[in-house]
């Protein structure tokens, strides 16, 4: 725990001293796993697909505004699917244009959780989604969201068409289209995650002690019990084990996220009242965990002859030996004088008497 806090407040102090180089280098990696997760799935054209575009062009996203670069996103998807199809590399354009026109051109903040859907999608931890968004967003994030969760399947159904039919595939965007309408999983995801978001967004609302750790581990619980529910109900076939591991390792990167985020040390609560003239204040005030680092002092010790010469030591048992004989001498001369010094001070009265009794 005490390690966790060191490293939170590392963390916090170098993201304040270097805050415009951590947000470039945070953004190039963001764009660079985007284009993995888009290559992953739509990855047809060689060229955009080598790792030297792929390096470039996350490294000019990084200086691009958010907004900016889901655009620039949309048309690095779109020139991948030209690639193999004409007409579907439409279908993707038209996708993308009406994001734009119904969402992204609104509303800029939240652009950023539509390609997080496809990086944590290829991640395997998809069920972090709703976590993060339920404890560090509102509600109104579900929007982009499910524009993400619409993106991620669209995409996907085109990579598995096309890999089924080969290149020549100008003519089943319809079927595609009606494919992703009908995608059971896609509902599933998209009503697991607006419930996932909603339980974590008020149970850490609510005035309790580890509101926030509660509202992740119940809202990881309500989503592990939705997905196998929907699973039986959908009849989607899916692998237990391989499951349940995503969903551990979901629920300890999404503690980890919220320690990283606020540390509370919730034994030195305090409880506060006052009152003016129309109204009565109660407050909870609960102090953050700050743990100072331990300085270590280090002594250095020059380095000296250990082993000295034989004439040294004899002269060193001389000195000595002559020391402990000077000692002896003196405490008998104390002694001797102590002696002398209680003979001389009895009284002479005392002894003639003594006489005259024998």
């Amino acid at each position: 725990m005490k390690n966790l806090v060191l490293i939170r407040k590392f963390v916090v102090e170098f993201y304040q001293k270097h805050n415009e180089l951590s947000n470039l280098v945070f953004r190039f990696i963001f764009s660079l796993f985007t284009l993995i997760a888009i290559n992953q799935l739509v990855g047809y054209n060689p060229l955009m697909k080598s790792w030297y575009i792929v390096f470039l062009v996350s490294l000019i996203f990084a200086f691009l505004p958010v907004s900016v670069m889901m655009v620039m996103v949309g048309v690095y998807a779109v020139v991948n699917v030209y690639y193999v199809s004409v007409s579907l590399a439409i279908v993707v354009a038209i996708m993308f244009l009406l994001l734009y026109l119904t969402y992204l051109r609104l509303d800029t903040n939240y652009t950023f959780i539509i390609p997080l859907v496809l990086v944590l999608h290829m991640l395997k931890l998809k069920m972090l989604i709703p976590i993060i968004l339920g404890l560090f967003f509102t509600p109104i994030t579900v929007v982009p969201m499910l524009c993400g969760i619409l993106l991620q399947y669209l995409l996907n159904t085109i990579s598995d068409t096309l890999s089924g039919v080969g290149p020549d595939a100008n003519i089943l965007y319809g079927e595609i289209l009606n494919d992703v309408m009908n995608n059971k999983e896609m509902y599933e995801d998209a009503m697991v995650w607006i419930a996932v978001l909603l339980v974590i967004f008020f149970i850490k609302r609510i005035d309790i002690d580890y509101a926030s750790s509660a509202a992740v581990i119940i809202g990881t619980f309500v989503g592990m019990t939705l997905n196998l529910l929907l699973n039986y109900y959908f009849e989607i076939e899916f692998n237990l084990g391989a499951f349940l591991i995503e969903m551990g390792i979901t629920l300890l990167v999404g503690m980890l996220l919220q320690f990283g985020y606020r540390s509370l040390n919730y034994a030195a609560t305090e409880r506060l009242s006052f009152e003016d003239d129309e109204y009565i204040y109660y407050v909870k005030a609960v102090p953050k965990t700050v743990i100072s680092a331990e300085e270590r002092n280090v002594t250095r010790f020059e380095p000296r002859r250990l082993i000295l010469r034989r004439s040294d030591r004899f002269e060193r048992l001389k000195n000595n030996k002559h020391r402990r004989e000077e000692e002896e001498l003196n405490a008998k001369e104390n002694t001797k004088d102590i002696i002398l010094e209680e003979v001389a001070g009895k009284d002479p009265i005392d002894t003639s008497k003594k006489e005259e009794d024998k």
